[in-house]
């Protein structure tokens, strides 16, 4: 629960070796019902930073927000998935950095949309 709209919070996954993959791939699953009012369209995007290198400007590689992020039909009270026809998996393909060792960084953008 953030005061503000903009708020960020990211998850490093640890480095991921790639140099050995000639075809390189991320699957992740997730859930997300948008607040059913317009304007509020929470962010999530996907960055790699090549070589491992912390203060290289990151690439985005996956990005949705508002229903192109839902699994679910908007609501306007908190979302808690619990169903599995809530969730979806996601396939982000990583092949431009197949050979590489990366970090992988899950940004999320708050629009006091939902959880």
């Amino acid at each position: 629960s953030y005061p503000q709209s903009g708020e960020e919070d990211a998850i490093n996954l640890i480095p991921l070796d790639l140099s050995a993959i000639a075809s390189a791939g991320l699957a992740f699953d997730l859930a997300y019902a948008p607040f059913a009012q317009p304007g509020y369209e929470d962010n999530l995007r996907i960055e790699v930073q090549a070589g491992c290198d912390t203060n290289a400007a990151p690439q985005v590689v996956w990005e949705k927000s508002g229903n192109q992020l839902a699994t679910t039909p908007g609501i306007t009270g908190q979302f808690f998935p619990d169903e599995e026809d809530d969730w979806r998996t996601e396939l982000v393909d990583l092949t431009a950095f197949a050979g590489q060792k990366v970090i992988v960084r899950f940004v999320g953008t708050n629009a006091t949309g939902n959880n």
